[in-house]
């Protein structure tokens, strides 16, 4: 694995600065300081790019209750590290199922969010089993109708991307592809030093370690054109 603290050492010797690399992120200032930065900021672009990266993939499995539709992540379903949760695909859906009976497992009908709210609140039906769910504006996993017992609901979600902070923090990618994290770096770095020699090598391997990146960590759905830029 490589730590927060390599990673910007690797950068410093990449980018061709003289003088002694960076000894951590507690004593880094000016110069040093941007590396570190360029760094974090590689590795939060690269969670948010729109590829449902499989080491950011979790799966939820919790109790609904009788009384409410729609749960918010973090307070009702306790997800701390809660990011978004997956659309709707042709291989995937929401699934409930009867906890007394738990291999019973059943999906539920997406519906947009409008058509639900027009289905299971503004005109409540009975109380029965799940039957379709929703993603709510402000990210409320939306279940209807409300539910006649306690039931369980499993949903994938993605987690929340996260910073590095100190020096032995590592990416939780796996450490095959820390490189890339580097190169993206080295872009920016060469961007700020007019070093355009410099670019093109940072764009050449970042180009080739992101295109591994995509075919070992993305959704199959989601390989896009590689972002260069």
């Amino acid at each position: 694995m490589s730590t927060f603290l390599e990673l910007a050492q690797r950068l410093h010797r990449e980018s061709l600065r003289s003088g002694t690399g960076p000894v951590s992120i507690v004593s880094a200032t000016g110069e040093q300081q941007r590396l570190f930065d360029a760094i974090n900021d590689a590795w939060l672009e690269t969670q948010m790019l729109p590829r449902r990266w499989k080491w950011m993939r979790r799966t939820m499995d919790a109790a609904l209750d009788t009384v409410n539709t729609e749960y918010d992540a973090a307070t009702d379903l306790l997800l701390t590290d809660f990011g978004w949760w997956r659309p709707k695909a042709k291989d995937y859906t929401v699934r409930a199922y009867d906890p007394t009976n738990p291999t019973a497992v059943w999906g539920l009908l997406w519906v947009d969010y409008d058509d639900y709210v027009r289905m299971f609140l503004d005109s409540p039906p009975a109380a029965a089993a799940p039957q379709a769910w929703s993603i709510s504006p402000t990210e409320g996993m939306c279940v209807g109708p409300l539910p006649n017992i306690v039931y369980n609901l499993k949903a994938d979600y993605q987690s929340e991307p996260v910073e590095l902070v100190d020096d032995a923090d590592e990416p939780d990618m796996p450490a095959r592809h820390h490189r890339v994290l580097v190169w993206r770096a080295l872009m920016e770095v060469a961007k700020i030093d007019a070093a355009p020699e410099l670019l093109a090598r940072a764009a050449a391997n970042y180009e080739v370690t992101f295109d591994a990146l995509l075919v070992d960590q993305a959704d199959s759905m989601m390989i896009e054109a590689m972002p260069l830029a």
